[in-house]
């Protein structure tokens, strides 16, 4: 007897990936923490971020309000507010959505998924129970209820808006479901430490802390200092041809979707150095540019490689590099108010230069004994911004160019300061000092998405 053999017929599949966010091990590599840091660590840092960012921009000294309850966080600032299609635009799980990631500049985050990491957060925390965020800004509140379609691989998403009295800053507000809050509960203090760390490296902040009801307030330093802010003009001399195509072809989508089309004079004009008419005249001229549009460097799906290399190169000519203390010195008066140092003991050093490849730094040190309750261990800061831990963990440091040491806690258990692994910071034997590093350069390169640990290298691109 003859047996037919059975065949498969295979159908081909088309499966989205926007559920991508909402699994525990994408969350890990898109935020650069692992699952026990989301709640309220994550969640915090990128919302004290926006609103630092936010105010920053708007030119006002920034007020920051963070009130965590247990099962939910709000973090509420004073900057313009955010737009109620920018909110649209978050909630696209098929996109990016930043201001900030095509451009060279030294900012607190570039990457266009902050606040998409938030809102799932919460779903993936409760084991795929519904995460609710609310959005309170420019006349609108915003309720969004994330959860998923399993069947259709996609996110589920409900966003009702009402009108709202509010129409400067913005308040998001983030719940949890009370179980899965109270087995994410953080270390007592950890939010105070944070906020602690934020305050130590930007000045010009005020922040409210309210932790199951019980207040603080850490007031600015100096109101009036300054960073190099999202809205000052990049520099040339920061970008390389591959760098500069990115931001050419992010302009060129942006006009096939509607957007502004803009000339290559209009794109030049936007650097730092090169707003005269004169300069923008002589770069077109140099190098055959003039009424070209920048849709023509980008045809046929590749870039002009050439003309773009010619471009930066007459760009970099005619402005000069950035001078280091521009991205923004926290200053030694600042780190001692901070600090509160207990008699002579206080040590301050600010280096300036440039690196290897033409990009400005700054690292600034300030070390302390410190009063009870004051700051003790290590604090380290990236562009104004708090990692949730040492992210100097892969580079070699140097003692007397004759002892090499892998990450700065080694070479700091070298000088007999010790990791406390129970609290996660660095301590010496319990003695009450402290010491603070901060890092300022317009690209770092940066381990993960989440901006938590950098390699320096030979240079902080």
């Amino acid at each position: 007897m003859n047996l037919l053999k059975a065949e498969l017929k295979r159908q081909t599949f088309t499966v989205s990936r926007e559920l991508e966010y909402f699994s525990e091990a994408e969350l890990t590599i898109q935020t650069g923490y692992a699952k026990e840091h989301w709640w309220p660590g994550v969640v915090a840092k990128e919302l004290i971020d926006n609103g630092l960012d936010a105010c920053g921009q708007a030119g006002r000294p920034p007020q920051v309000k963070v009130d965590f309850r247990g099962d939910s966080l709000t973090v509420e600032d004073n900057g313009p507010g955010i737009n109620p299609e920018v909110v649209e635009r978050i909630l696209d799980f098929s996109t990016r959505t930043s201001d900030k990631m095509a451009y060279v500049s030294p900012t607190r985050g570039a990457q266009g998924n902050a606040l998409k990491t938030v809102l799932a957060i919460p779903y993936v925390l409760s084991g795929g129970q519904p995460g609710r965020i609310e959005v309170e800004a420019a006349g609108v509140h915003h309720d969004i209820t994330i959860s998923t379609d399993e069947i259709a691989q996609r996110p589920q998403i409900s966003h009702a808006t009402t009108d709202t009295v509010r129409t400067a800053g913005t308040q998001v507000q983030v719940s949890l479901d009370a179980p899965s809050s109270k087995a994410t509960e953080p270390e007592p203090g950890f939010l105070q430490n944070l906020i602690d760390d934020y305050a130590l490296f930007n000045p010009h902040a005020t922040y409210e802390l309210t932790d199951h009801g019980a207040h603080s307030t850490i007031e600015a330093t100096a109101p009036g200092w300054r960073n190099w802010l999202p809205t000052d003009p990049t520099s040339p001399h920061w970008y390389t041809t591959e760098r500069l195509e990115t931001l050419i072809g992010c302009y060129v989508c942006a006009e096939r979707n509607g957007g502004r089309a803009r000339t290559v004079r209009e794109f030049v004009s936007e650097f730092r150095g090169l707003s005269s008419t004169g300069k923008q005249k002589q770069i077109m001229e140099q190098i055959g540019l003039e009424r070209l549009h920048l849709r023509d460097l980008a045809e046929n799906g590749k870039f002009d490689r050439e003309r773009i290399s010619g471009l930066l190169k007459a760009m970099q000519a005619a402005t000069k590099p950035v001078k280091p203390e521009a991205l923004g010195i926290l200053g030694k008066e600042h780190f001692q108010q901070r600090l509160r140092p207990v008699g002579e003991t206080f040590r301050y050093a600010c280096k300036k230069a440039i690196d290897g490849r033409g990009l400005p730094f700054l690292i600034e040190t300030a070390f302390a004994m410190t009063p009870k309750g004051g700051l003790r261990g290590l604090h380290v800061g990236i562009n104004w911004s708090v990692p949730l831990g040492n992210p100097l963990q892969d580079d070699i440091f140097y003692v007397d160019d004759k002892h090499a040491f892998r990450g700065l806690a080694a070479l700091l258990a070298n000088q007999r300061v010790h990791m406390d692994a129970s609290a996660g910071v660095l301590g010496v034997h319990q003695d009450p000092v402290c010491l603070a590093v901060h890092l300022a350069c317009p690209r770092f390169q940066f381990l993960d998405r989440g901006k938590g640990s950098i390699a320096l290298g030979g240079g902080c691109g």
